[in-house]
């Protein structure tokens, strides 16, 4: 968060052009309250959640599934996958799930996934998961279904080299709601704080133009 205040006072003290008005008396100055700088994605592991499933994947460390979509390759941490009729190992969109050499045909459900990432059917590597880190993921733009895809100049795209994939596991939500609630409570109270001074500086301000002058 980065503070509001001044920035009507700031745009008053522009003409119409661009040219600033020199010398301009604040008059009313008062914090306009709090303005949102950036949005921050908390993207840190979570706790895990056993499934039993072997289509439920789990990333136990950052990093992102590569998921095929219309629009081109997004990721996501959301490892609830399952197999499709054609034995490819899909999101609950239909999105094919990527490995290195493409997306990945498991054929059923009975497929095995090691720590690594590796494919394993019938005891025999069929492929990797691709997984993807990002030197900068808050350039990561949210999209549909869990997804996140990269801006066009790009987030720092790399390899994940120990990426600890867990099969029959799903992360949950990486929120705490107390803590949330709490700060959520403490948010609410500075803000009717900060109505209640704007509110009194509106009553001297208007003290000063209604009464003030008419002292003689």
């Amino acid at each position: 968060m980065q503070n509001f205040a001044d920035l009507l006072l700031v745009n008053e003290q522009v003409e119409m052009g661009g040219t600033p008005k020199q010398n301009k008396p604040a008059v009313g100055y008062s914090c306009l309250g709090p303005l949102v700088s950036q949005i921050y994605i908390d993207f840190n592991p979570a706790a895990a959640k056993e499934t039993n499933k072997p289509t439920d994947l789990m990333l136990a460390t950052a990093g992102f599934f590569t998921v095929q979509t219309p629009t081109g390759k997004q990721y996501t941490r959301n490892g609830a996958f399952q197999v499709d009729g054609e034995g490819y190992l899909v999101t609950a969109a239909g999105d094919r799930v990527l490995g290195v050499n493409g997306p990945l045909q498991v054929g059923s459900e009975d497929f095995v996934v090691t720590k690594d990432g590796k494919i394993m059917v019938d005891n025999q590597k069929i492929d990797v998961l691709q997984i993807i880190s990002f030197t900068n993921p808050q350039l990561l733009i949210p999209g549909e279904n869990s997804y996140f895809y990269q801006p066009p100049q790009g987030a720092g795209i790399q390899n994940v080299g120990n990426p600890q994939v867990y099969q029959g596991f799903l992360e949950q939500a990486n929120v705490e709601l107390t803590n949330e609630m709490t700060k959520l409570i403490e948010v609410l109270r500075v803000y009717e704080a900060n109505q209640r001074l704007v509110q009194v500086q509106d009553d001297l301000l208007a003290k000063a133009v209604s009464q003030i002058g008419s002292i003689k």
